[in-house]
């Protein structure tokens, strides 16, 4: 071999080299920069340079809340301080400018239905192989008849059974001195609402630096609680002939409901959603039951008309959950796992461009925020089913052998390949994080649906107590008694709606969008939301032939 072609095998065994040291020599991580195309907002930071998410989103949900107007003091002096969580408790009212002492016990007092006394067997006959309890001759432990039509001990029955046990004519022995017990925190709550138009409860994260995920939410519950328990105190109101009080409770839980959509998680908006159903569900109870002089029915009319807008869905999904991924990718960057705050770190970790991630997670929500800013159900149609089509080739790519096998050799190629692993890593993160926008917008549309139907009920009341019978259309309850008639959310069209000889039908498709003819069934998979006079017998699962 001559001496030139030594030195060109040299050269290039020298360049070969060199390459193999650029693509799998140690790379150090990559600051995350602070940008509109990747943290979105320029601040505030924490000491490490990253956005401070949860102070962002806390301070753009306590704007305009004040001391006069924050519902959250006296809630929380009604509810008492377990309703919020023990790690976070004393920040929150520290946020809130109040002391353990000032919120006190809190008025509310759990559901806790006695526990029935067992006793010892005197016969006749050989002792029996359950329970005797005291009272029950026969053996047998205190029962109510659930919705399905089965027996379900008495002592196992919760807010929701109370209220269908006071629907069907039945009533808890329980029940009367709880409400007793409980009559000055709902009272409380009541009030609250009715004069309180903000509510807010500091987001505090205990993780340092802090994370959205690590934002504990789990106060929520205790707030849908005591709406339902509003709830159980209108239908015994109702039962005890007071309809007025009875629709006063339940447009408390209205109003709750709009206070809890003020948050800006997604988590809020669903709580939200499934408070405002349940509060409809009740006023299309009082509404298709009760007396009504016309007077009544439209001032209840003109008070749910007055209500605002329910949620910020948009806002929760554009913001809320986009900056939740954003975080949890800096969270990542500093060398953590997901889902906890230790310090296992993400595997060849340093290997990846975050800010390339949060660019990718950014188009994402991009696309995933479009029907939820749409300006009418037409284009948000057509925005929802983009997303759908988009998410559907995701999953199927991602759950592909030549996407895995593809991912392997980026991950063997070193530095040439770091920007498409990355673009790799924020659809992959996406897969993890990515908020159900589908489910979340039917949750809205049947809060909305279930709030068309009780108006509808109280416009037909109140047309019924006028002219002495029913409409013969929707139409002719508008523009006097509505200022449109109702739509259903899920088609964008009017409601459903029936007359016949002895009252009427009004009912929305539903989720699932077919017309099961105003039967709700879950069994079936039927989910109409109804309103009828006469009311419908309850079903039973007996009456099926099950």
């Amino acid at each position: 071999m001559s001496k030139r072609k030594k030195r060109i095998g040299l050269v290039v065994l020298v360049l070969v080299a060199a390459m193999l040291v650029y693509m799998y020599a140690p790379m150090g991580p990559v600051a995350i920069e602070v940008s509109p195309e990747t943290t979105v907002i320029a601040g505030p930071l924490n000491p490490d340079g990253t956005v401070n998410y949860v102070a962002a989103m806390d301070a753009d949900y306590a704007a305009d809340v004040t001391a006069e107007n924050n519902a959250a003091p006296d809630l929380l002096q009604a509810m008492g301080p377990d309703t919020l969580p023990p790690k976070v408790r004393d920040a929150v009212l520290a946020g809130l400018g109040l002391s353990a002492e000032e919120v006190g016990e809190g008025l509310y007092q759990p559901w806790e239905p006695a526990q029935p006394a067992e006793v010892e067997w005197t016969g006749p006959g050989p002792k029996p192989p359950f329970p005797i309890y005291s009272g029950n001759p026969v053996g047998d432990e205190p029962t109510f008849i659930d919705r399905d039509g089965d027996p379900r001990p008495l002592r196992l029955a919760d807010l929701s059974d109370l209220t269908w046990m006071l629907r069907q004519g039945q009533v808890h022995p329980d029940l009367e001195a709880w409400l007793e017990a409980n009559e000055a925190a709902l009272d409380r709550v009541s009030q609250t609402v009715a004069h309180k138009p903000r509510l807010y409860l500091p987001l505090v994260s205990p993780s340092i630096p802090p994370m959205l995920l690590e934002v504990d939410l789990s106060q929520l519950a205790p707030f849908r609680e005591i709406g339902r328990a509003l709830l159980v105190r209108a239908h015994w109101r109702a039962r005890q002939g007071n309809w007025g009080a009875a629709w006063a409770d339940v447009l408390a839980v209205h109003r709750l409901s709009r206070l809890i959509g003020q948050g800006p998680t997604l988590m809020h908006q669903l709580v939200a959603f499934a408070t405002e159903a349940m509060a409809a569900d009740a006023g299309v109870y009082l509404a298709t039951h009760g007396p009504f002089d016309v007077q009544a029915a439209r001032r209840h009319l003109a008070q749910l008309q007055a209500l605002p807008s329910l949620g910020r869905l948009a806002y929760a999904i554009d913001r809320g959950e986009r900056f939740g991924a954003l975080d949890s990718i800096a969270w990542l960057s500093r060398g953590h796992s997901l889902g906890t705050t230790g310090t296992a770190p993400v595997n060849a970790g340093y290997a990846y461009d975050w800010n390339v991630v949060l660019r990718r997670t950014n188009e994402w929500y991009d696309l995933l925020a479009k029907p939820f800013t749409a300006p009418n159900r037409k284009s948000r149609d057509v925005a929802m089913a983009e997303v759908d089509a988009r998410l559907d080739a995701f999953s199927k790519r991602m759950a592909s052998t030549g996407y895995r096998v593809r991912f392997t050799a980026l991950g063997l190629s070193g530095r040439l390949g770091r920007e498409s692993l990355s673009r790799w890593m924020g659809d992959f993160l996406m897969a993890i994080l990515m908020p159900s926008t589908t489910q979340s917008l039917k949750q809205r549309d049947r809060a909305e649906a279930a709030r068309s139907v009780e108006m509808a009920a109280l416009a037909l009341a109140a047309y019924r107590a006028e002219a002495g019978q029913w409409p013969a259309s929707l139409a002719e309850l508008s523009p006097d008694l509505l200022p449109t008639v109702p739509v259903d959310a899920f088609t964008g069209k009017p409601l459903i709606y029936h007359r016949h000889d002895e009252g009427y039908l009004v009912y929305s498709v539903g989720i699932n969008g077919t017309d099961d003819g105003g039967v709700e069934d879950s069994d079936a998979g039927q989910d109409d939301i109804a309103a009828r006079v006469p009311p419908a017998p309850p079903r039973l699962a007996t009456e099926e032939g099950s």
